[in-house]
Parts: C-alpha cells; structure tokens; sequence
C-alpha cells in the first residue's frame, strides 16, 4: 500500500506503509531503494534501518509500558514468523546486545537511555526464546532389530505401540520409556497398526498379508483375518469399533467386521498396488492410495468410485482424513504425503486441491494432524520430522532433526502432548505448547 509519503533519498518516490504501523508510529518502505523510515504524528519523517530489529527498537523509544509493549511486540513477530524466523530475530537482538551499532547509539541519544533499551531489547529477546526453543526429546525407545515402520498411541495415551520389519510389535510406556510386551506372530515385518476405540484391542498389519488381533492386556493372539493375497501396508478401524478397513498391494482394500471376522466388502477396482488407506469419521468414505500417485476416494457402502484425485507423482504414503468445524473451505480434510517428497491437502467434499506443501527432501512417509495445534506434523525419509501452518503460507513452523535415519512413522498422542516418531529407535519429543 502506498502512501503519500516520498523516500528522503529518492526523493519523489512513494513510499510503501508496512503493516506494522500503529497509532503510535507509521514505519514505511522505499520500494526502490529499500530504505526504511519511521514518523511520530506531527514529526518528520525520519531515516531508519530496516529489518526486524529496527520495529523492536522503535518500541522503546515510544513506549509508555515497556513490559506490556515488549510483549506485543514478541506476538507480533510469533504470529508473524516462522520458528527459523524467529531464531534468526533473536539472534539479531542478541549480537545488538553484544556490539551496539552506530544508527542504535543515535537512537540512544534521542528519545532513550541505552539502560532502557537494553532492557527492552533483553525482555523481548527472552520472550522469542522461548518460542523457539526445539521440542524436548523426553525418551529414546530402542528394542526393535528393524526399522520401526508404524506407531500408534492408544486412545487413552498411555500405551504406545510399536510395529517393525523384524516382524514385532512392542508396547510402550511412553512417559517413562518402559518396555511393557513384545507381541510375536506376523511371519515378517509389521506395517500398519490401529486400536479400538476402548484400547482393549489392537490391530496390526503386515508382510505375510495377515491382519492380526491382539489383546493388549496379556499380549494374547486373538485371531488372524486371511483374504489379503499381499502385504497389509495400511490399516484404518473406524470410531464404532467394529468396522476395519485394510489396503494391500495386491490391488484391494478390504471391510471387515472385527466382532466376527468376517469380510464385508472388498474393493478390488484398483489398477495399482496399495500403500495408504483413511476411512471419514462419519464411516461414510473410504480413500486409498496408491503405488502411482492416484487417490481414490469411496463411499464405504455401495463401494461405488465417488472421485479420483490426481496430483502426486510417487507412491501415496500415508493418508489421514479429519472432520473440524474450524476448515473455512471443506468440512473433510484430507492429507496424503508421498514419495515425490509432497504433502497435499484436499477437501474431501469436492476433490479439490487447496494446497502442495515442499520442503521435504526424501518421500514423506507419514502425515499427522491434531486439531488441537492446527498444524500438520509430517516425516519423512530425508531423516526429519516438519511441523507445518496448516491456513496461509504452508510455510514450515519447525524441523526436528534427532534421527540418523529414515523417519519411517509418525504418531500424535491423544491428550496432544507428545509426538512420537520411528526410525532404528522410537523418539518421544514432548510437544512445546
């Protein structure tokens, strides 16, 4: 937005208003010569630096309540800025700190005592600090042979568990890092867990395209699920309890009804082998995706093809589908990571594609959402866990790097406290609030 305001080097330029203008003081931009100015009501304009310290500084200056004033400020830059964006702020005030520079002494001697504002500098440094602190790894959980490839909390959060290419399952506690059982019996690696919604049951899906039943209590087999002619890579247990589906790469996705074991359904129309499956929370859909990049979205009954999406173009990975009043454009989001090292984010009512997020340089193997953060949490196997604003610029908020290797899975515990992500070994990171 321009103003009627001219740079003081430019001359006839137009300057540009930037949005942190207040009551208090306009700040402006030169869109030529990228100098920045600032003016009180009544005063000239006034040359000043630009970037993020200069708007910190002019706080002072101003300011009637340091304190109250340091902290809007510190939420401006937070609701602002990324968290790299925001170590970078920090950083800059601290060397301002350490090696007051020419403009900042000139500032000094206008309005403020350096004694003042180093203090509010300080106050609004400490405030960042905290905003980017990394999220704590509060326990490393190591026991599996294998590639830990699937994680799930139980509905309660207490319980962790854990599935591996070794061919186990292990429960967890995750607080304190306890090992509870080791479940055996798949006749090869572990790919896909869920639970009941009571947590009195849990799910597993594997390599030897049997789906398993286990009592989590005793560690107690229950039953096997055979109909699966390949690897069982995804699972999804609706929130009845009682209705499980499962998706293969021998090219079907499969109903079942978990009191009796029987086969409902299968949805055999798929041309490619698959890797992902999500059921809505209403029951009413099923989506699926697949070894080419194609999601196919289902309804759940009639089995009937409701919608194709395409836009990946790898291996859809991992699937997640969630219902929040709060999504302004689809009341059913959709998110699928694949190998092409994208998320993607659709509206499930429309099929439409509202956003690709990049940033990832391996496949994005599992995708997490939690409506209580409103982000996305994504891993992957460039060895990183991302943390990403779901609504405006998709831009990462953070990057978790504690993993030597491939970040096969992903899970995000109910009371949205910890997140849990496995490679070799399982990292619990407590969730910074």
């Amino acid at each position: 937005m321009t103003s009627k305001a001219t740079c003081l080097s430019c001359r006839h330029c137009p300057l540009e208003l930037l949005p942190e203008s207040d009551a208090k003081i306009t700040f402006y931009r030169c869109p030529t010569c990228h100098r920045h100015f600032a003016q009180l009501p009544g005063r000239s304009l006034t040359e000043r630096w630009g970037g993020s310290l200069s708007l910190v500084l002019y706080g002072t200056i101003f300011s009637q309540k340091p304190q109250a004033d340091a902290r809007r400020i510190a939420s401006m830059f937070r609701n602002r800025e990324s968290r790299e964006q925001l170590a970078r702020i920090v950083a800059d005030i601290r060397h301002e700190l350490a090696n007051p520079s020419q403009p900042v002494r000139d500032i000094h001697g206008q309005s403020a005592s350096e004694e003042d504002l180093r203090a509010f500098l300080t106050l609004v440094a400490d405030l960042l600090t905290e905003e980017v602190k990394e999220d704590a790894v509060v326990q490393t959980l190591k026991g599996h042979a294998s590639w830990v490839r699937c994680l799930a909390f139980r509905p309660d959060g207490q319980i962790l568990a854990s599935g591996s290419i070794d061919g186990s399952i292990k429960l967890w506690d995750p607080s304190r890092g306890h090992l509870l059982h080791t479940l055996t019996g798949h006749g090869g690696g572990v790919f896909a867990l869920a639970w009941s919604p009571s947590g009195g049951l849990l799910v597993s899906g594997g390599q030897d395209s049997a789906i398993k039943l286990w009592d989590p209590q005793s560690g107690k087999l229950l039953r096997s699920l055979e109909g699966h002619g390949n690897a069982v890579r995804s699972l999804a247990l609706g929130t009845d309890g009682q209705t499980l589906v499962s998706a293969s790469t021998d090219q079907t996705v499969r109903l079942w009804d978990l009191q009796t074991g029987r086969l409902l359904l299968p949805f055999i129309d798929h041309p490619s082998p698959l890797y992902s499956v999500a059921m809505s929370p209403n029951h009413q859909i099923i989506v699926s995706g697949d070894e080419v990049g194609v999601i196919r979205l289902w309804h759940a009954h009639t089995r009937k093809l409701l919608r194709t999406l395409r836009g990946h173009s790898g291996k859809v990975l991992s699937l997640t589908m969630v219902e929040d009043g709060q999504f302004p454009i689809s009341s059913t989001m959709l998110m699928s990571g694949s190998a092409d090292r994208t998320m993607k984010w659709w509206g499930a009512d429309d099929g439409r594609l509202i956003s690709t997020f990049t940033g990832h340089t391996g496949a994005v193997r599992s995708v997490a959402f939690h409506p209580a953060w409103q982000t996305v949490i994504s891993s992957s196997e460039d060895k990183t866990i991302k943390e990403w604003n779901l609504y405006g610029s998709q831009e990462t908020i953070r990057t978790l790097p504690g993993h030597a290797g491939p970040v096969y899975s992903l899970a995000i515990s109910p009371d949205s406290r910890f997140i849990a992500s496995g490679s070799l070994s399982i990292k619990i990171w407590e969730k910074k609030r």
